[in-house]
């Protein structure tokens, strides 16, 4: 146990200097993508519960 706490610092390191160099070169480029999720979740929602209001009314 002891000997997997030391390597993970390093580890950890690396990991968070990769994810930091992507973040702020993606940066500009997630607001998009990420509005784009946000819609397309809320579209799916939208078309979901039309579904099941519309199966309801039929019914």
């Amino acid at each position: 146990m002891p000997t997997v706490l030391e390597e993970t610092p390093s580890m950890i390191d690396s990991i968070s200097a990769i994810f930091t160099g992507a973040a702020s070169q993606m940066g500009g480029m997630m607001v998009p993508v990420l509005t784009a999720g946000v819609a397309v979740a809320i579209g799916i929602l939208a078309f979901t519960i039309g579904k099941k209001l519309l199966k309801k009314s039929v019914n």
